[in-house]
């Protein structure tokens, strides 16, 4: 079995897969590498196979009323919603994925934002008074990739829905770790990405009830006319076995980096005067994240020294790691420009150990 570097500490931006997984995508790549828009035998086994597959992965998410529309990525899968709504009010929580927030940019006149409370969280009834102003859409994440706050989905969605407006969640830091009944959240459009609970990069997707949207990528009848391109069998054989890996040792996997969560802040907290923690330790956080602040202190620079040592972290989201300016959700949080300028995101998973988290804290320390 390969071992896994414990000194990566960047799971929120990609989990290394399984091996398991790495050879159930060889095997499907082998056997079912038939087209499946094609009439032949090979194209309709193939065809069987991938909606045997879909049905499987809905399964383990309990997702029983709507199908499962398979894309390259949980940005494409964001993007393509979007799209289909970018002439009509949208509602962004101010947390979001960039993949989400572009519309703002985009569609300024369509699309009004959302702001979160200084912890992170969503004051329900301030959004229940956005709600009523009936826009068309509202996206959200489950989970946020830069502080792990997670939020509410079944009591917002259903807030939503009894109000008319659709909802699209951004569940890509979630799905495979905590928890998700789809049965109980009343939710139009779900989205993941394989490659963050330890599937094969390419293959992400859209749970989705509502069927109204638009295609973003045109050209073909695949995926009930909602995506054009030859599907990915092996990619969503491999997403299909990763989240049952994931699903199976989720809860113990939480409760193992919620301990080494609280070794690591403890131990920050006695040796880094004045540091911010911009993520928390409870049941209201993924347990593998932890954001954290550093006044007078560069966290791309921080980002570079640990590097020399081998030791992999990041200021953030990895869609803009290369970027200077501070990150707007955490200047969000209330935070200083300084302040958030200094912060690093560290992001655990099964490669992780206390040896490793202590090393870490030493270095940062130092």
């Amino acid at each position: 079995m390969t071992k896994i570097d414990p000194k990566y500490f960047d799971y929120a931006a990609s989990v290394p897969p399984f091996e398991e997984v790495l050879d159930v995508f060889k095997q499907y790549s082998i056997d079912h590498f038939a087209n499946p828009s094609s009439i032949h035998p090979a194209g309709l086994s193939a065809k069987n196979t991938l909606g045997e597959l879909k049905r499987k992965f809905c399964q383990q998410l309990n997702f029983n009323d709507g199908r499962l529309f398979l894309c390259a990525s949980a940005s494409e899968a964001n993007n393509t919603i979007l799209e289909s709504y970018h002439d009509q009010k949208i509602l962004l929580v101010e947390d979001v994925h960039s993949s989400i927030w572009y519309a703002k940019d985009k569609y300024p006149k369509n699309v009004s934002v959302f702001t979160i409370n200084p912890d992170g969280s969503i004051d329900i009834d301030r959004l229940l008074v956005e709600l009523d102003k009936s826009p068309a859409l509202m996206a959200m994440t489950h989970a946020s990739n830069e502080t792990g706050r997670i939020h509410d989905i079944e009591t917002i969605c259903r807030f939503a829905k009894a109000r008319g407006v659709k909802t699209l969640v951004d569940a890509a830091q979630t799905i495979g770790h905590i928890s998700i009944d789809m049965e109980t959240i009343e939710v139009d459009y779900l989205v993941f990405s394989a490659h963050k609970f330890g599937g094969c990069r390419g293959t992400g997707g859209i749970l989705a009830r509502d069927l109204s949207f638009d295609a973003l990528i045109k050209g073909g009848e695949q995926e009930w006319q909602k995506r054009a391109g030859t599907e990915n069998i092996a990619g969503l054989a491999a997403a299909e076995k990763a989240l049952e890996i994931s699903l199976s040792s989720s809860a113990e996997e939480a409760q193992r980096l919620s301990a080494l969560n609280k070794t690591f802040c403890d131990t920050i907290k006695e040796s880094i005067p004045g540091v911010l923690f911009n993520s928390e330790i409870s049941t209201d956080s993924l347990a593998s994240l932890i954001s954290l602040s550093i006044a007078g202190k560069s966290g791309t620079e921080i980002v570079r020294a640990l590097s020399l040592d081998d030791i992999s972290i990041s200021t953030g989201s990895a869609c803009h790691s290369d970027q200077e300016e501070p990150s707007r959700v955490i200047m969000a949080l209330g935070r200083s420009q300084d302040e958030a300028s200094g912060t690093i995101r560290i992001s655990m998973g099964r490669g992780t150990n206390e040896d490793a988290i202590l090393e870490l804290a030493k270095q940062l320390s130092s």
